[in-house]
């Protein structure tokens, strides 16, 4: 009996096969490319294996060299040299880290010198803002009291004067040349000889003599006028004492 299921799944297979064997042939490279890819294989295997006997060659000779004991006393002395070459660099390094942090910490304590400075400054200049304060307070208040002293002076000058009497008062009453003096306590005094001629006496009150009462009434050969012969050097002149004491009555006159 023909199994049509069977033949079709043969068919399905032969067409897989097919087109598996198509796709080897078509990623298949070409002979050029396949050319190109065997020599630079051949060119790595070459430097592969030259590179290996060079480094064979190097080893052989360095074996040759270390038992040759010039090449060992000079290798050892390289090492010796790079031995101290870097114990020099790691103490350069050293110093230079500890010079860096020397300096670090300059830096550092000259900015906390500077800060403290800054604070010393802002503290002073509020100080002395303080005190100029307090000094500008206390001469406001120095000047507010002169002014209140000057104002209850003021104040009491302007009581006193608007006690006082608007106007001088009225000069004493006193005896006038001519008149007789009340004081009888005075000894009796010889008359003025110049007031008795002129009616004046230059010394005035200070005149030792006595002034007698001018007889207007009387003939007399001398215009007699009361204060006639006063002058402001008379009035006001310095003080003269009399000297007509010592004088003779010729002299006198």
């Amino acid at each position: 009996m023909y199994d049509l299921g069977q033949e079709e799944e043969n068919a399905r297979g032969i067409t897989a096969a097919r087109e598996s064997a198509m796709s080897s042939i078509l990623l298949r490279p070409s002979l050029r490319e396949w050319r190109r890819a065997w020599k630079k294989e051949r060119r790595a295997r070459r430097r592969r294996l030259v590179a290996q006997k060079e480094k064979e060659r190097e080893e052989e000779e360095e074996a040759l060299r270390l038992s040759d004991p010039v090449y060992a006393a000079m290798l050892e002395q390289r090492a010796l040299a790079e031995a101290h070459r870097e114990r020099e660099e790691e103490l350069s390094t050293q110093q230079a880290r500890a010079l860096w942090l020397a300096r670090e910490a300059m830096a550092e304590e000259a900015i906390l010198e500077r800060e403290r400075q800054r604070k010393e400054r802002e503290q002073e200049e509020t100080r002395i803002r303080e005190e100029w304060t307090r000094m500008e307070a206390e001469r406001l208040e120095r000047q507010k009291q002169q002014e209140m002293k000057k104002s209850k002076l003021a104040e009491a000058l302007k009581n006193i004067r608007e006690s006082l009497p608007s106007r001088n008062p009225d000069a004493p009453v006193a005896a006038v040349d001519g008149e007789v003096s009340t004081d009888d306590r005075r000894p009796p005094r010889a008359p003025c000889p110049h007031f008795v001629k002129t009616g004046v006496c230059r010394l005035g009150k200070r005149c030792p003599r006595f002034h007698p009462p001018v007889p207007y009434d009387d003939p007399t050969d001398c215009l007699q006028i009361r204060n006639m012969f006063d002058s402001f050097e008379t009035v006001s002149g310095p003080h003269e004492e009399s000297v007509d004491e010592n004088l003779t009555p010729r002299e006198r006159f």
